[in-house]
């Protein structure tokens, strides 16, 4: 077995078993050696001949799991995997635990519980690219469930419209987004978030055009009469008038939004920003200071810090911004072409607060 020969194993213990039936140590490890040759009904037996000998053996117990869940048993698998996933004997086989509970529970329908184990397994096995691809799916496929189920028991409400203008915000594609977006307020034109998914698509579609923004600063002061303490709507409202350089007014519509969400770490960057055009360095740092803590890789964070510091006198502190700048501004992106490739599932966020010249405050 350390050769990694189960054959050969399989061969020296089925003949170890006939002279000594009595040895659980050699029926548990003739029911692993068949688990990985993939004999699982030979292993099931083996493995529970070790139990009957010997029970709650641990490590032969969860792999009596594992062969549960490869032949379809689900229900049998998951009393022996939930508590060998609570505490795994060790590394790999708490890994394989996972990945056999997470199969376990989807196939029962648990989605919430498998969703539990795949967060967790993220915890533990953040590096892994089996585990991050497995709840990557769980997820997306979980997702492709409930939008089909609400096609079929609503397939003419505002929220299906919704739903579907958020797929083609995901993929880029704002004027099909813009159509779902105005057939569902025609349904529905008080659905939460509406206003503000259809004013946030107005702007992506023509980022750069006064006849965008002003129709989406309708959508949003819209959003903000049916949902009052709405953070993305107030951070959008505040984003428009600090890109017409209206900045006194921009300010205060990202202080309402962090007043509604404290941990908005966008809305923190572009009031710092606000407050460094204004000329209030000492006012923007611990807004940047509180972003940095939510998000330490932001380089807009860091490129706002280098300026504030350097506007202080404190080179040094300046110069290590900077350098924190350009490491984040270089690993912004590493893989743009697997971006591209990857599909879009969930609609942007709110407008990234970019490197571009800042407007001029108004006389």
């Amino acid at each position: 077995m350390a050769a990694k020969n189960p054959m050969a194993a399989v061969a020296a213990l089925e003949r170890l078993a006939q002279l000594t039936p009595n040895v659980t140590e050699v029926h548990a490890q003739l029911g692993m050696a068949y688990y990985a040759m993939g004999q699982y009904d030979k292993a099931t037996a083996a493995l529970k001949r070790a139990l009957q000998l010997k029970p709650g053996m641990p490590e032969a117990s969860v792999v009596l799991g594992f062969c549960y869940a490869q032949r379809g048993s689900f229900k049998d698998a998951l009393p022996l995997l939930e508590p060998a996933f609570r505490q795994p004997p060790n590394f790999e086989t708490g890994r394989e635990t996972g990945l056999q509970l997470i199969r376990s529970f989807i196939a029962l329908g648990e989605y919430g519980k498998a969703a539990e184990v795949g967060e967790e397994m993220v915890r533990r096995y953040p590096s892994d690219p089996e585990v991050l691809y497995r709840v990557s799916r769980l997820h997306a496929d979980r997702s492709l469930q409930v939008m089909l189920h609400l096609v079929d028991v609503a397939p003419n409400s505002g929220w299906k419209r919704m739903a579907f203008g958020q797929v083609h915000e995901a993929q880029k594609q704002y004027d099909l987004a813009i159509v779902e977006y105005r057939n569902a307020l025609k349904t529905d034109p008080r659905l939460p978030t509406l206003h503000y998914r259809l004013g946030h698509a107005i702007v992506l579609n023509a980022p750069d055009t006064e006849i965008a923004r002003e129709e989406a600063l309708g959508e949003f002061k819209q959003e903000l009469v049916i949902d009052p303490h709405n953070p993305d709507a107030e951070y959008e409202i505040g984003e428009i008038y600090r890109q017409r350089g209206q900045l006194e007014l921009s300010r205060q519509y990202f202080l309402r939004a962090l007043e509604n969400d404290p941990s908005f770490e966008k809305a923190q960057v572009a009031l710092a920003r606000i407050l460094v055009d204004l000329r209030m360095p000492k006012d923007a740092l611990p807004h940047l200071l509180a972003a940095v803590k939510l998000n330490q890789t932001n380089e807009m964070s860091h490129f706002l810090l280098a300026r504030i510091y350097k506007t202080l006198g404190d080179s040094s502190q300046s110069d290590t911004e900077m350098r924190l700048f350009q490491k984040y501004h270089e690993l912004s992106d590493p893989h743009p072409e697997y971006r591209k490739a990857v599909p879009a599932v969930a609609p942007p966020e709110v407008t990234k607060q970019a490197l571009d010249s800042a407007p001029k405050p108004e006389p």
